[in-house]
């Protein structure tokens, strides 16, 4: 678990580059596997965070490779919906102090 925790990936964006990484130990729900998510701009400018909850066949994964697939899809979802994400993540932290939390249902097979 360590290791997954140590990984970043890098996004690039129209605002740069972005370092997606999780912010702590993904948690287990009865429905959902839920991992709180870092994104930090590598020049320092900017650090966000949002909670994503995975549904379905997601909530199986557990550690390892099949957790590091899991944050490759994260990022490839967060790089096409970049400006919404981060703006949906800005709000819900200024307006109501909580994190934005993003759902993403079953992974097809």
């Amino acid at each position: 678990m360590a290791d997954v925790l140590a990984q970043e990936l890098l996004l690039k964006t129209g605002r740069g580059l972005y370092a997606l990484k999780l912010g702590d130990k993904p948690r287990q729900e009865s429905d959902a596997l839920v991992l709180p998510i870092v994104l930090e701009h590598k020049e320092g400018l900017e650090r966000l965070g949002f909670v994503c909850r995975l549904l379905g066949a997601w909530a199986a994964v557990r550690e390892g490779d099949e957790l590091s697939e899991v944050l490759a899809r994260i990022g490839e979802h967060v790089s096409r919906d970049f400006e919404r994400l981060r703006e949906a993540a800005l709000k819900s932290w200024r307006a109501e102090k909580k994190l934005y939390e993003l759902t993403m249902p079953a992974k097809s097979a």
